[in-house]
């Protein structure tokens, strides 16, 4: 649930997209439906409170550009403190303020693809976005987004559109940011071969306990798509740059547990240095 609180933002804040301005009416109502959608996702209620009440201070606080209308402009708001409330001011610097490519770890339903989201959706507009899943959950707030989506065999065993097959038709997309959903399979290796091709500022997420064991999981992944061991090294030592790990709590709040950069040691192993956050 928590993947898709930006998809309920949006829609929250529909009715706002014909009005004019901003009032501490409007914004009460729509707030509203924010602090459900953050409690469904089992934020804790002095989190969700605190959240909301900040995004309404903000916003009455901004005037509403000609260009951006108010729905817009809260939905703006709603992502800048989504990345506050996962601890990803960081994160944000390095994916917009420098070319990094980004690799966001952690456990199913840790977060992973909310934070993914926010942070694309605050890229500059003039660049191009192509994400690629398996199956659709990202939907970044960005002009200039192209999305394409795997598909399963019909009964006749035809029409399959693996992950490999549409890493492979986006290397033709001229994409500014390359934005995998999920590395789970033998599409690693595709991909590790697209960031070492151009793809600066790009970004994924993968299933990791830890930011110390995302070595160990592309090398499982990668003896599994029959990748040895050296070759996954080979192509990590210039495709990624940081790693993130999210966690989420007893309590249900999510966070930022640890921030990693990839480095190489003296025999040309791939690790991952741990950084202070």
């Amino acid at each position: 649930m928590f993947e898709n609180l930006t998809d309920k933002f949006e829609r929250a804040f529909k009715v706002l997209k014909g009005q004019g301005q901003i009032t501490e009416i409007n914004v009460a109502e729509t707030l509203k439906e924010v602090r459900r959608a953050l409690l469904d996702a089992d934020v804790s209620f002095n989190t969700a409170k605190h959240f909301t009440n900040i995004v309404k201070e903000k916003a009455l606080g901004r005037d509403v550009l000609n260009a951006v209308s108010p729905g817009q402009l809260m939905i703006k708001i709603c992502h800048e403190e989504l990345i506050e409330l996962m601890g990803g001011n960081e994160v944000e610097i390095n994916l917009n303020g420098a070319p990094a490519i980004i690799l966001m770890s952690g456990l199913q339903g840790s977060g992973k693809t909310t934070l993914l989201n926010s942070l694309q959706s605050s890229c500059e507009k003039q660049q191009r976005i192509l994400i690629i899943e398996d199956s659709r959950e990202l939907n970044p707030q960005h002009p200039h987004v192209v999305s394409l989506e795997g598909r399963p065999a019909n009964i006749e065993g035809m029409g399959l559109i693996t992950m490999k097959d549409l890493i492979k038709q986006s290397l033709r997309m001229r994409a500014d940011r390359l934005i995998i959903g999920e590395v789970r399979g033998g599409e690693v290796i595709d991909w590790l071969g697209a960031l070492n091709t151009g793809h600066i500022g790009s970004a994924g997420t993968i299933h990791a306990n830890s930011i110390h064991e995302v070595i160990i999981r592309f090398e499982s992944l990668g003896l599994m798509a029959g990748l040895s061991k050296e070759a996954i090294h080979s192509q990590l030592r210039t495709a990624l740059d940081y790693v993130i790990q999210i966690e989420r709590n007893t309590d249900g709040k999510r966070k930022v547990n640890a921030i990693g950069q990839f480095e190489t040691d003296s025999n040309g192993n791939s690790f991952i240095k741990q950084l202070p956050i």
